[in-house]
């Protein structure tokens, strides 16, 4: 399972840049003001024309850019590198902060992270401006299995999901 994210990661790049292969094609089919004949305007481009100009930038640098973030992650939370080096799994995991909406939850009787952390986290992120939504359970353990918490997460899970997807 640890080398699933990785494979589709792989197969899902490999598409694009076969894609960017073809840009004779596409840019035949498209048009010039939708494609760039060169793969490499389409992939790294700050200006592709899909977007036209002042597009901040193209789907390509963002694009490798998180692929790059999800290399650091996945290395990151190798077992034998969070072993021997905890510190790299914990900030190589909060690169994901830059692309996602975030939802904290955290049992407040949880003795594997303690509160402190998650204030530290939430600390940082409001230093950064960046926005999160926090839901704390008093008298749950890490693994929050009690029932009640159990439905409860659950429930704000979707309810997240539903307002941000």
């Amino acid at each position: 399972a640890q080398y699933f994210v990785p494979a589709l990661m792989f197969a899902h790049v490999t598409a694009h840049y076969l894609n960017y292969a073809e840009s004779a094609y596409y840019e035949q089919a498209l048009g010039t003001h939708r494609w760039s004949r060169d793969p490499l305007v389409m992939a790294w481009s700050r200006d592709p024309p899909a977007f036209g100009k002042g597009h901040w930038m193209g789907a390509g640098f963002t694009g490798h850019l998180l692929c790059l973030v999800a290399i650091l992650l996945w290395s990151g939370a190798h077992e034998l590198v969070r072993a021997a080096h905890y510190e790299t799994f914990w900030y190589s995991h909060h690169l994901m902060l830059l692309w996602f909406p975030l939802l904290l939850m955290h049992g407040m009787a949880d003795d594997n992270v303690l509160c402190t952390h998650s204030t530290m986290l939430m600390s940082e992120l409001q230093k950064l401006g960046k926005s999160f939504e926090l839901m704390t359970y008093p008298g749950a353990k890490h693994s929050m299995q009690e029932t009640h918490v159990s439905i409860h997460r659950f429930n704000t899970l979707l309810d997240f999901f539903d307002r941000e997807l």
